[in-house]
């Protein structure tokens, strides 16, 4: 089973730094006067939410609960993608995915945003009754890199399933395969060869020399140099 996890350190490093906006928003709750002072572009928002326990309230536990889901998946097993023989398995920090290999209609590495602006992804696309379902892991959070996970992916050897170099999981599956190619040289010999059977061929195949005098042409009279009839 091939198996694509999230990083501890990076995982580690966003929970601090939620945690922190959490532990704020605490201070804000139990202690709102203390922010009746501040001042600044901001302030008025500020006062705003110190004025407001709900506010504060709210905003506490939307940074806590996001820090806790992302301790729990951090000392957990941290699989973001599991390919296995059955099917694959996709985990967001907000859920879980699995799918038989008939359902996946392609993973392949993608760039976000647009032009490529908003970082690469790791896009698994699967089929549902409704419609497709795309399921979006950050590069940035997982602990291989984009090289070695371009290389898991090329070695499962699955249609839809592709690396750096790949097409694109968007296209269908029997378009995956490598178009077949055109004997060229072939079809030239083809053309030539009716050409000939209908008389035109090229001026180089014919056996009349190109640039023989046509019969009848007068002949220029040879003259000398400063002599006449020589």
């Amino acid at each position: 089973m091939t198996v694509i996890r999230y990083s501890l350190g990076k995982l580690l490093g966003i929970a601090a730094l939620l945690g922190a906006f959490a532990g704020f928003w605490l201070w804000v709750l139990l202690a709102p006067k203390t922010f009746m002072f501040v001042h600044g572009r901001y302030g008025w928002l500020i006062h705003l939410i110190a004025e407001n326990a709900w506010l504060s309230g709210g905003l506490f536990a939307a940074f806590f609960g996001v820090t806790a889901v992302i301790l729990m998946t951090a000392f957990g097993d941290r699989t973001a993608l599991a390919l296995g023989p059955e099917g694959v398995e996709a985990r967001t920090l907000l859920g879980r995915q699995q799918a038989g290999w008939e359902r996946v209609g392609g993973i392949a590495l993608e760039k976000a945003g647009p032009l490529g602006k908003g970082g690469e992804t790791l896009n698994v696309r699967l089929r549902q009754e409704t419609g497709e379902k795309l399921v979006k892991l950050s590069v940035k959070l997982l602990e291989q890199s984009r090289w070695e996970i371009g290389r898991l992916l090329d070695a499962t050897g699955r249609p839809g399933v592709h690396g750096l170099d790949g097409p694109p999981a968007s296209a269908p599956v029997g378009e995956m395969e490598q178009a077949p190619t055109m004997d060229y040289d072939a079809v030239i010999a083809r053309h030539l060869a009716a050409r000939e059977q209908a008389g035109t061929a090229p001026a180089a195949q014919r056996s009349v020399p190109v640039f023989q005098q046509p019969a009848g042409f007068p002949q220029a009279a040879r003259g000398g140099f400063g002599r006449k009839g020589l």
